[in-house]
Order: structure tokens, then sequence, then C-alpha cells
């Protein structure tokens, strides 16, 4: 826009007089190279736009300002007017909406009924944020427009919403975050209602391949959730719980989610895996975590909580023999007053030749499986050149030197050790030992290696 034409007061845009016919030309000469738009006013914008100027280019453009517009991210600042002006830039090619509706002003929700009707029928993308813990989003009248959607975000979710959400025919993949209303009907007494109509859906989100959940409800309620995705081929699945629950039914409503996963997942679709539960339990893998090892696909998996879970190397050898593509496998499991992996249970997992990244717990203290890895020669044992990282958390060790001498033989490419300390464990002594040997005696041990090969090479 012309100099003159605007002017900046204590970061808030303005204009200075009304706008003319060579300003217009000016403006349709530019705004028809945008493809995206980001308008963010929380928590400081560094310039806010005052809502005259907005409802003077309403006046002024017969359709859309950005006629090209592919992109849009829309959050203004709570209280403000400024809201429903975003049918200004709802192009007709626009394929990503992200909008960050006002809890005070639940009308604004309707939009959502007439966008991809009135404005932009072919978005593929949506991100619907801030909205009012109970309110439903949708409406049956909206359902048949958004046929183009292919990914949903959305902050809460009502029982209503996934009447509607489930019979979207293209979804591809849905993110609940901050899950609290699951199951709060937007009308009292219809909630067993809504339940029927869930359950009568024959395929419901038949084409969804990717579930992210970061919920604030008790894990009984995202299970049965999940039992309304039955036969969907999912190849990742996310739950972040923040529901804090302690006690003897924490391990029965997590043994019967892990149960829902095995019953209701393909076992040669699903490839990434991950689980953060908070609440402290006494899980045994048996019985607990093994239904996970039917998914013969598995590339990545996460397993994170406070679990007090008794993982042997029998466990081990069973893991890696059912996972044989896993890249990335985290279990970070607590074993108190369990006995811990040994070290020689990591020859188990050098069998993995995708394995990139591995976290667990392992004891590198015990002096007789120490003797048994000395005996052990050289040719006996399983390299694994892809691994580059290995996560210890707390794990105890002695004699730092025979520990990384091992490691550098079984993983000759391991780059990066991570350990940390616990001050209720004391193990200051054992973070160093492993930091010691990541930063100094690996690399020592790789050069060591190295100057052999090009000795080889040279007929030494």
């Amino acid at each position: 826009m012309p100099r003159d034409l605007w002017r900046l007061e204590r970061e808030v845009l303005t204009l200075k007089r009304p706008l003319v016919t060579s300003d217009i030309h000016v403006l349709h000469k530019y705004t028809s190279r945008v493809r995206v738009l980001n308008h963010e006013e929380f928590p400081i914008p560094f310039v806010r736009v005052h809502a005259s100027i907005y409802q003077t280019l309403l006046l002024s453009s017969n359709n859309c300002l950005l006629p090209r517009l592919e992109e849009l991210q829309w959050a203004p600042k709570s209280g403000t007017d400024t809201f429903h002006f975003v049918r200004l830039f709802l192009s007709p090619r626009l394929k990503v909406l992200d909008l960050t509706f006002d809890p005070k002003c639940p009308e604004h929700l309707g939009l959502l009924d007439i966008i991809p009707m009135t404005f932009s029928p072919h978005i593929s993308e949506l991100r619907v944020q801030n909205l009012r813990p109970g309110v439903a989003g949708f409406t049956p009248s909206a359902l048949p427009a958004w046929t183009h959607l292919t990914s949903l975000y959305m902050e809460d979710a009502t029982l209503d919403d996934l009447v509607y959400i489930v019979r979207l025919p293209a979804l591809e993949r849905l993110t609940y975050d901050n899950l609290s209303s699951l199951w709060t009907p937007q009308t009292p007494g219809t909630k067993t209602q809504l339940l029927g109509s869930l359950h009568a859906v024959e395929q419901p989100l038949s084409a969804l391949k990717v579930l992210t959940m970061s919920v604030d409800v008790p894990i009984e309620e995202v299970t049965k959730l999940l039992k309304l995705f039955r036969g969907t081929k999912l190849a990742r699945l996310s739950a972040t719980f923040q529901h804090l629950v302690d006690g003897p039914d924490t391990v029965n409503g997590l043994s019967e989610f892990i149960k829902t996963v095995a019953c209701n997942c393909h076992t040669d679709s699903l490839k990434n895996f991950k689980l953060v539960y908070p609440g402290v339990c006494d899980a045994v893998f048996s019985t607990v975590f093994r239904p996970l090892l039917k998914f013969h696909a598995l590339e990545d998996v996460v397993i994170y909580g406070p679990f007090s879970c008794k993982l042997t190397d029998e466990k081990a050898a069973e893991i890696v023999s059912s996972w044989p593509n896993i890249r990335s496998l985290r279990l970070p499991f607590r074993n108190l007053g369990c006995s811990l992996l040994s070290l020689s249970a990591l020859l188990a997992f050098a069998k993995c030749t995708e394995l990139r990244y591995l976290s667990l717990i392992v004891n590198a203290s015990d002096k007789a499986v120490r003797q048994v890895l000395r005996k052990d020669t050289d040719e006996a044992r399983t390299c694994n050149y892809s691994l580059k990282t290995l996560s210890v958390g707390w794990s105890p060790i002695s004699h730092k030197e025979f520990v990384a001498s091992f490691l550098s033989d079984v993983f000759p490419n391991l780059e990066d050790i991570h350990s940390k300390v616990v001050v209720k464990r004391g193990n200051e002594r054992d973070h160093q030992r492993w930091q010691y040997i990541g930063q100094i005696l690996l690399p020592m041990f790789s050069r060591i290696r190295e100057n052999k090969r090009v000795g080889r090479s040279r007929g030494r």
C-alpha cells in the first residue's frame, strides 16, 4: 500500500485516508501473488491490524482478497472483533486452513458449516483450535461438504463431533490435543443415542492412517474410543495420557488398552506406536505389553512411563524376533525391585539391522556377565552397523573400559550415548562413566579400528 495510505500508532495499523481506484489496482497486483498467509495475534503481535482496515477491504473487494491463497492461519486475539473477517481470505484454491476460535464467541463455529460450501471447497487440511470445552465444532449440515478433508486437528472434541468425524470418507490423519470432553454430549440425555449412532457406522474412518491423541481423560475412555475405529489400517498410533491414576486398576486399564489396540488395528499396517502414560504401576511385560508383539511391521516404538516392568534377556530376544524392522525403540522401564537387562541382552538387539536408536535400562555392572562376554570370541558376535544412539538412562555400570570395548565391537558405528543423573539413586558416578565412554572411549576405539583398516588396505 502507498505510504500515505496507512499509519502505525502504538503497534496498531490504521488507514489515514479512504481507498481510491489507484490503490485498489496496486492492491490487486500484489495480492494475486500471495500463497500463504499467517495472521496470528497471540500472545503478542508485532503489528495489530485495526478492524476498520478489514472493513474497508471487505467493502472494496467483490470476492476473495487473495484469490490464489493456498494456506491460511487465522488466530486473532481473544476479545477482538476481527475473527469474522477471515472470509476475506477464504480463496477457492485454499487447501490448508488453521482457525483459532474465541471461546467467548461460540457463534463463530457456524463458519465451519459454510466454508466448504460457500468459499473453499478443496480444503484438505483443517486445524480447529481453542474451542470452548463441551461445545461441538461440527453439525450434521457441515459433514457432506468436507469430503476432501484428509487431515484434521482439533483441540478437544465432543461425542457429537465424533459422530460426524468417523464418517469423513477421505480422512487419513486425525489429531486430538487436550481431549477432555470425549464422552460429553452437547445435548443432555442424548449420550445413548449418539453411542448407538457411532457403533452403527459400518466402516468408520476407513481411510485413516494416523491417529494422534493427547488426552486428559481416564485410559478406560480412550479404550472405548479405539473400539470405534475397528478395522482401520493405522500406520501410526500415538497416545499421550495426562490423567494421573494410581492403584490396582491402573494395570487393568493399561492392559485393556493394549489389548484393544491389538484387536482393532491391522497387524501388517501399524509401523509407529507411542504410549506415554504417567500412572505408576507394576506391569508384567508378558501380560500387558506382549500383545504388541503381533505387529511385525513396527519400525518405531516408544513406551514411556514410570512402569515397574521386568524385562528379561529372554523377553528382549522375543522383541527382536517380533519386530525385525525396528528402527527406533524406547523402553525406559523403571525396573524397581526387578532384575535389570544384562549387558549381553544387547547382543539380541544387534540382530536388528535397521535399528538407529535404542533406549533401555541395562545392568552394565554385573561381574558374572562380564566374565561370560570375555570368553566370547569376536567371530561369534553379531555386529550391528546401523545403531547410532544408545540411551541408557540411570543404568548402573562398572569397568567402563570393558563396556566401551564391548559396545565398540557390537555396534561399530555407535556415535552417542545418553545417560542421566537420578538424585534418589545417587548414580552420578554411573552417569560420568557413560559420558566418558561416549565422549572419549568410543571415538578412541573407532580411530583404532580405522587405523587397522587403513593398514590392511596398504598391505601392512
